[in-house]
């Protein structure tokens, strides 16, 4: 426990009492600031401590990274966990005074990330500060100043915001709205804004929290969660017919993939898609949480879910196959909307189970519904289809040898040519999900400026002694194996719970006890 390592501090630079003085006056400020006449001071005294905040962000990410183990919550002493209910409350204050000054309902992805100096970590650990906390189960600790009387409104609104920021419309926040900007140069910062904010979700050990407070929202949030972690995967960078085995290969593959020539864009490319493999990793072991969610949506939405939903469902089993029990639910979910007499969406509905089964290994001899379904599709629905097959909008990769039997299946009439004629890349059945073994380096500079990246440059700089060996992120709390390799604890508990206690450096039999802290790193 903390108490013995350092009664002070526990860990932290500043200690407990520095971290609930913070809170505090926060709380102070937030409750100021629903007061009559605040304003237009509230407004200016909101974008000082917006910059105040900045520069203690490195302190902040830290604490939380050191306290919030997923893996070892229960071994969190009093003090250690009044420590953490310190920092967390930082962050929900803070969160909470922009939500006061601007409204509820002007809140947004926007306000967030200017908030957060347009800093993907920073906004990063500031979210999830705030979604931790669970709003029933946790009782504030004596020297906290509790929680706001809207959290539960204010989690919902930084959660919305949260799975907002890999929108255009944020990436290209800082151009100006000008149109001399080249497409080629848009796309570069889409895909630079996007793998950054995959690399902020892994730093900060998003996903778990990210997806817990999903799940409590419920299926109406689902489809803004699919579209966050498609758009963070970035299933377009996917091209296995554009194999770059050199340089110039390179460089005019991400010509292709830009719509234009960059003297950046194969370096942007390259390690936006190594970050995309490693946020994958990550996602792997919640895949029937968010897969059990996303079958919820068809009836959440009537049979009509929002439009892009079942193409992204495809793309997402790419990266993130949907284990067995949950494929069939997802399948059932969407084939108890099929019917409705609107041929056009049944075709749709049909069309993206066989994707999202082919791209999750399933083929029609493994049997289950899909393939029962099939059977029954009246002629007017598979006309559709093999009309407008190769003309059908999914740009995504898919397992080509997976899905030529769910077209063989459907006995459509270009059954040998439709996988031919797909805008996605094509992939084997007996490839494994596409997660990249290979550290992601820091991404290169985005090709257009912003203001105040503290802590994404921060940790994006730190030298190579203080990342660890295993996924190459900055430490927080470092721990040293008896063969002297150095990991994050939290990576290196992850690892193990993943291998069954076997070190992800040299496969040998390790646990977390045999490991001894480096606080001096």
């Amino acid at each position: 426990s903390c108490e013995a390592e350092d009664d002070d501090n526990c860990g932290w630079e500043f200690g407990i009492a520095v971290a609930e003085a913070i809170a505090n006056a926060l709380a102070a400020f937030a409750a100021w600031l629903e007061l009559p006449g605040a304003g237009a001071e509230g407004r200016d005294l909101l974008e000082r401590l917006s910059l105040d905040l900045d520069f203690f962000s490195a302190h902040l990410f830290g604490g939380l990274r050191r306290l919030e183990d997923p893996d070892a919550e229960a071994q969190l002493g009093p003090a250690e966990d009044r420590l953490l209910q310190a920092l967390q409350s930082i962050c929900v204050w803070a969160l909470a005074s922009v939500v006061r000054v601007v409204g509820s309902q002007a809140f947004s992805e926007l306000v967030l990330w200017e908030w957060a100096c347009r800093d993907a970590l920073w906004a990063s650990v500031l979210a999830k500060g705030v979604l931790w906390t669970p709003t029933s189960s946790c009782q504030p600790t004596s020297g906290s100043p509790g929680w706001p009387r809207e959290m539960e409104e204010i989690q919902l609104k930084v959660l919305e915001a949260l799975l907002g920021l890999s929108s255009p419309v944020v990436a290209f926040a800082s151009q100006g709205g000008g149109d001399d900007v080249p497409i080629s140069t848009q796309n570069e910062d889409l895909i630079h804004h996007r793998g950054t904010l995959a690399l902020a979700a892994v730093s900060c050990q998003l996903p778990k929290v990210l997806v817990g407070a999903s799940a409590r929202a419920g299926a109406r949030i689902a489809p803004s969660l699919l579209a966050f972690l498609v758009c963070l995967l970035q299933p377009e960078l996917v091209d296995d017919k554009l194999p770059a085995d050199s340089k110039a290969a390179e460089a005019a593959m991400a010509s292709v993939l830009l719509g234009g020539s960059s003297a950046s864009g194969a370096r942007t490319i390259k390690e936006a898609k190594r970050t995309s493999g490693l946020l994958c990793r990550h996602l792997q072991r919640y895949a029937g949480v968010i897969w059990h969610l996303l079958s919820q949506v068809m009836q959440e939405y009537d049979g009509t879910p929002p439009a892009g939903f079942l193409p992204q469902c495809a793309e997402l089993a790419y990266f993130l196959p949907v284990p067995d029990q949950c494929l069939l639910d997802f399948i059932a979910c969407s084939l108890a909307c099929f019917g409705s007499g609107n041929h056009d969406t049944d075709a749709l509905i049909i069309v993206a189970l066989c994707f999202v089964s082919a791209n999750s290994g399933a083929v029609p001899a493994s049997g289950g519904p899909l393939s029962e379904a099939l059977s029954s599709i009246s002629a007017e629905v598979k006309q559709i289809i093999d009309e407008r097959w190769e003309r059908w909008q999914w740009r995504g990769p898919v397992r080509l040898e997976a899905l030529t039997q769910w077209a063989v299946r459907m006995e459509l009439a270009q059954a040998t040519q439709i996988c031919g004629g797909l805008g996605g890349s094509l992939a084997s059945t007996e490839a494994e999900a596409p997660v990249e073994d290979v550290l992601p380096a820091p991404l290169p500079p985005a090709p257009s400026r912003g203001r105040g990246t503290y802590l994404q440059e921060l940790v994006g700089d730190a030298p190579s002694e203080f990342r660890c060996c295993y996924d190459g992120q900055l430490m927080m709390d470092p721990v040293a194996s008896r063969l002297g390799h150095i990991f994050e604890r939290s990576s290196l508990s992850h690892a193990l719970a993943t291998s069954g206690g076997l070190c992800p450096v040299t496969g040998s039999s390790l646990s977390l006890a045999d490991c001894t802290r480096q606080p001096q790193l």
